[in-house]
């Protein structure tokens, strides 16, 4: 078996939509992390309703286009697109980045 010449597609749940990736991080999973990682500065990538730091960026804030340098970042980057939010992670100059990330996502790069 070979896989030259494969091309993944997203799996049609994980197509770009509001409803697929507006996921919010469950609360016993965000506690174990702060219990892990410490206090976390500024959600990068939520939705008032989802937020699990008073400081956040929403969809329409933009969280790729701002600054993450300095900061202890919480990220529940939309599944759809994770390439540019894993991308920006690596390349900022944050004290920590702790990202949630799907685990059958492996096909993207």
């Amino acid at each position: 078996m070979t896989l030259v010449g494969f091309a993944a597609q997203n799996h049609p749940q994980q197509e770009t939509k509001d409803d697929v990736d507006d996921r919010g991080t469950p609360p016993d999973l965000f506690a174990w992390c702060v219990a892990k990682y410490g206090a976390f500065t500024v959600d990068v990538a939520a939705a008032e309703h989802n937020r699990k730091v008073e400081r956040f960026f929403s969809k329409d804030d933009d969280g790729l286009s701002k600054c993450w340098d300095g900061e202890r970042v919480w990220c529940n980057p939309p599944f759809s697109n994770l390439a540019p939010w894993c991308a920006k992670a690596w390349a900022s100059n944050a004290d920590i980045v702790v990202m949630l990330l799907p685990a059958n996502r492996t096909e993207q790069p």
